[in-house]
């Protein structure tokens, strides 16, 4: 859904195939959450890796 909602308002920027470079590398990770509404159906959530190199010198500002 995450995917789904950014590639609907930021078609230009091929968030898809950032997301899925993203987590190819190890910068992020998903898990389910339990979703109350529709349980049946569990909510994918991702966060950040900050142990990986690549997203702490993102995060420091640094450039590749």
């Amino acid at each position: 859904m995450f995917r789904k909602r950014l590639v609907e308002k930021y078609p230009a920027a091929e968030i898809s195939d950032a997301l899925t470079d993203v987590l190819d590398c190890g910068c992020i990770d998903t898990y389910s959450v339990p979703n109350p509404e529709a349980p049946d159906y569990p909510t994918t959530a991702c966060r950040l890796q900050r142990e990986h190199r690549f997203v702490q010198a993102v995060l420091k500002g640094e450039d590749r």
